[in-house]
């Protein structure tokens, strides 16, 4: 799908538009062989759980789409964060236009997703969930542990299948990561998943190699790099019975768009999700009263493909910044 320069500019300047990514923690449960994150920042202190909310009190008035998309660390170890400011920002909703369109998802390693907490985090508006399975039962377990080194697989199995037992809408984004220790035998995981699944559109598959993102577990995400990604996504994906995902390729990242931003557990301002510890990805911070203080320069760089109209620019400005050795100036306008 090909954007006009209106196009663009409307989706990344829309002040009616709102977009959070928020972190109430960015401890994890998890220690996956690939995982970037460091762990080092604990949930959201009560003072800035209290200051987002005066954020969203804020910037309420005129909008007609708020989402917030729940991410980690683990999110839902930070539960009670989520629950807060959800539940906030609904009534506030209710308040304000009952007709604006509050949409929010999380990405979760589901291993606390029982019953209970997914009944509670679809009342909380919560519909969309992103959940990552790494192969076959002996193979997921290798890469995707605990962090006290238990075994994962079952329980997030079980509490899929629970899922799918509730008459609630809601979407689940079954996320196959593939690389070389796996990808002959992820197929065996596809046909339990077309088994269990087939026929409830609620669940989707998307196949996704893993990169090299970063981080202390770099090496590894090197070692395990397919050769071929596409080929082996392009193989697999022919025998997905509910193949896809619950967003259309955008070719403009979230990072791009003045209207999205991060805010992590401990009330720093982000664009990035990957590149969660560059200082170049550290644009500002929360104050208590909601307001936010940004560097200016930094959120513009960020957003500099609003100005250079540069497919590079929009699909992934952490790129470009990167390229420049971290150095973020105001860029030149086309004239």
């Amino acid at each position: 799908m090909e954007f006009s320069r209106e196009d663009i500019l409307f989706a990344c300047t829309n002040t009616e538009e709102l977009h959070l990514i928020i972190l109430p923690t960015e401890k994890c449960n998890f220690r996956c062989s690939y995982c970037y994150e460091d762990f080092i920042h604990g949930r959201m202190k009560d003072e800035t759980v209290e200051a987002v909310t005066r954020l969203l009190a804020r910037r309420i008035q005129g909008l007609s789409h708020l989402t917030i998309d729940w991410f980690g660390g683990e999110p839902l170890l930070g539960f009670p964060v989520i629950r807060k400011i959800n539940a906030f920002a609904q009534a506030l909703i209710t308040q304000q236009d009952p007709r604006a369109w509050f949409q929010s998802s999380i990405t979760t390693n589901a291993f606390l997703l029982n019953k209970k907490v997914f009944q509670e985090l679809v009342k909380l508006g919560v519909y969309q969930f992103q959940i990552t399975l790494d192969g076959p039962r002996e193979l997921h377990n290798k890469t995707r542990i605990q962090a006290n080194g238990g075994e994962t697989f079952d329980t997030i199995w079980n509490n899929l299948c629970a899922l799918q037992e509730s008459k609630e809408r809601f979407e689940v984004l079954l996320r196959l990561h593939l690389m070389r220790s796996n990808v002959d035998h992820v197929q065996r995981l596809i046909d339990s998943i077309n088994t269990q699944f087939e026929g409830d559109e609620r669940f989707k598959v998307f196949l996704k190699p893993i990169e090299n993102l970063g981080g202390p577990n770099a090496k590894f995400c090197s070692s395990q790099g397919l050769n071929d990604p596409e080929a082996a996504v392009e193989h697999l994906g022919v025998s997905i019975k509910n193949n896809g995902r619950f967003w259309e390729p955008n070719p403009m990242c979230h990072a791009s768009k003045f209207n999205s931003l991060i805010i992590r557990s401990d009330g720093r301002i982000g664009k990035c999700t990957t590149a969660l510890e560059d200082p170049a990805n550290t644009i500002g911070n929360i104050r208590p009263d909601g307001t936010l203080s940004l560097d200016r320069d930094k959120v513009v760089s960020w957003s500099r493909g609003v100005y250079s109209m540069k497919s590079e620019d929009l699909y992934c400005p952490y790129r470009s910044i990167k390229a420049e050795g971290q150095k973020i100036t105001w860029i030149d306008r086309p004239a």
